[in-house]
């Protein structure tokens, strides 16, 4: 197992931490693997697969996550507070489900008529994350080129808060 590594989360985030509010987060990958012509997708010239992962790593196209299971990660800006990552995916960040988008640390919105989102029908009183997470998103992301509607791929660390 590799050595404690540090990791980067505003106060608002080490907050939601702290509170018990936010168990994952999203770091984009870098660089993007590129969809060809051939419809395939391609990361540094070998065909990715982000299904193909175990543990955070792909031998196939040699992409490995910064962090692994089991690692133990320090916060910056919060003294003493170390995560330990518990689980690791690519996906892209437009797949993110209400669940994990509550994960993330982000309120809630109540839906206050019936309405329709992501292609799902929301009934009134039903509390969405979704659209906190977006902004959340958006406003870290956009003008560094990885925004929502650019759909970028992501690591997704699932971690839990050592006491």
């Amino acid at each position: 197992m590799n050595k404690e590594k540090p990791i980067i989360f505003n106060t608002e985030m080490v907050m939601a931490i702290l509170a018990g509010n936010k168990t994952q987060t999203r770091r984009i990958i870098k660089p993007q693997p590129i969809l060809e012509s051939d419809g395939l997708f391609y990361f540094n010239g070998t065909y990715f697969n982000p299904d193909a992962f175990i543990d955070g790593y792909n031998k196939f196209c040699n992409i490995r996550s910064p962090y692994e299971i089991g690692q133990t990660l320090w916060v910056r800006k919060a003294a003493r507070l170390f995560l330990k990552i518990t689980g690791i995916r690519i996906e892209q960040i437009q797949d993110i489900s209400q669940e994990d988008a509550k994960a993330e640390g982000v309120d809630g919105s109540e839906v206050m008529y019936p309405l329709n989102y992501d292609g799902h029908r929301f009934d009134e009183g039903k509390i969405l994350y979704r659209p906190g997470f977006i902004e959340l998103w958006d406003s870290r992301n956009k003008k560094r080129g990885y925004g929502w509607d650019e759909n970028p791929y992501v690591w997704v660390y699932d971690f839990k808060e050592l006491k």
